[in-house]
């Protein structure tokens, strides 16, 4: 005979790209724990709420103005109904709950949509005893994320009204999306603190048995570390939304931690930088300043081998030949503090360390290598923002975008041979276009 008692609620609240799905698989792979695709559970709530308002103000037009339409950046209104229009409500949303835990062999169901944030209060209000796990990341990381998730566009995980609202400035477009997602979850969560428990994503693929166990004992299960091996496994991109790398991916990964750096901090307006700073603080993130860009990454390490070649790579091979008005250089790996050279164009002299200087370079190691190497085009390297230029002085910012001035630069560091460069005993022309 099956088991017909109701699983409980538990709802994950985060903005796009944050970890969600990552997260979602790894409680679904608990045997206690359902957590399916981003089916909207809560969005069938509120429609439903808004299909019963509609019937019932036919009969009492006070009850509601049931075509009042939800705002993006704030929370659904909970319409009051009628005791018998709750029980309905709360019936469908249990028999979905139920089908997916197996008629009770799972005694959690938890529901993992990009917009439950907006959906917070009618959530509790059906279901008082839900429980609400935030998961959030770096800002930068997500829009970086975000902005390789959409290459042909950005109609899915919610940022379409963003990007239509700025469509000139995308990334102003997502920081406005995460600044949204991240105000309604923590203003939630203050209200709320018995309710929620709040982790973030760097903690996560850090410290994955310590931040599971924790997330574990909040839904009241046994911590299961099982989960770490079996998560990767059950995931399968048709059973809906999420994130498509999970399916390539075998296990947890830091490697995504600063991939933020590339986004030039300077498309975030002022403004809107002092607001997600303000969020930033209260997540114990470092904050958005004018050296963003050029700072090195918090949770990021060159590897043995990558070091050691970027270091054979830095001579300088000085001619005199050198026109530009900038009087010093420095080369920073944002990857490994003790990988920074700083450069005297005109005397030829490269020296590794500290040094005031008019012009950074910085990317990571293997970045700064493959730029040297004359392994990939300077200008994709430069566009995507894994190489970084930074200027001491606003009079140097032209310098900072001149192909000529890289080109020279780069060249200066490898081998010169007829008209391009020897890197390997190949010539390689510094900016072939290929």
């Amino acid at each position: 005979m099956p088991n017909t008692r109701e699983p409980q609620l538990a709802v994950i609240v985060g903005a796009a790209r944050s970890g969600t799905t990552l997260l979602r698989s790894l409680l679904d792979s608990h045997p206690d724990i359902g957590c399916p695709a981003e089916a909207g559970l809560p969005a069938l709530l509120s429609h439903a709420r808004r299909v019963w308002a509609t019937v019932c103000a036919s009969g009492d037009p006070s009850i509601i103005d049931p075509q009042r339409a939800p705002q993006v950046d704030t929370p659904a209104p909970v319409i009051q109904l009628p005791p018998y229009a709750e029980r309905e409500i709360r019936r469908v949303a249990l028999a979905v709950m139920k089908s997916y835990c197996q008629d009770g062999e799972k005694r959690i169901y938890c529901d993992k949509s990009l917009d439950n944030g907006q959906h917070l209060p009618m959530i509790f209000h059906v279901f008082p005893g839900a429980r609400c796990i935030i998961i959030v990341r770096h800002v930068m990381d997500t829009i970086a994320s975000g902005i390789e998730a959409s290459p042909w566009g950005f109609d899915a995980y919610g940022y379409a009204p963003f990007v239509y609202a700025s469509p000139e400035n995308t990334v102003m477009a997502l920081a406005r999306y995460w600044e949204m997602q991240v105000s309604l979850a923590l203003a939630w969560q203050e209200s709320n603190p018995n309710t929620c428990f709040r982790l973030r994503y760097e903690d996560l693929v850090r410290h994955p048995e310590t931040t599971l166990t924790e997330v574990f004992r909040f839904v009241d299960v046994a911590p299961d570390m099982s989960v770490l091996a079996r998560a990767f496994g059950r995931f399968n991109p048709a059973s809906g939304p999420g994130d498509y790398k999970l399916a390539f991916t075998g296990e947890i990964t830091t490697a995504s931690i600063g991939r933020g750096k590339q986004v030039p901090v300077a498309m975030v307006p002022l403004p809107l930088r002092e607001r997600l700073n303000e969020l930033l603080a209260q997540l114990g993130y470092s904050p958005l300043t004018d050296a963003w860009n050029a700072e090195p990454h918090a949770h990021r390490s060159a590897s043995t081998e990558v070091r050691s070649q970027l270091t054979r790579l830095m001579v300088w091979r000085g001619d005199g030949n050198w026109e530009y008005d900038i009087d010093r250089v420095a080369i920073v790996a944002d990857d490994d503090p003790q990988l920074r050279w700083t450069i005297d164009p005109r005397a030829g002299i490269i020296r590794q360390g500290d040094g005031e200087v008019d012009l950074v370079l910085t990317g990571t190691s293997e970045d700064l290598a493959r730029l040297i190497r004359g392994d990939e085009n300077p200008g994709v390297l430069l566009r995507s923002g894994r190489i970084r230029s930074v200027t001491a002085e606003k009079e140097h910012e032209p310098l900072i975008h001149s192909p000529r001035m890289i080109s020279s630069l780069i060249e200066h560091l490898t081998d010169r041979s007829g008209n391009g460069t020897r890197v390997g005993g190949r010539p390689v022309k510094c900016c072939d276009p290929s």
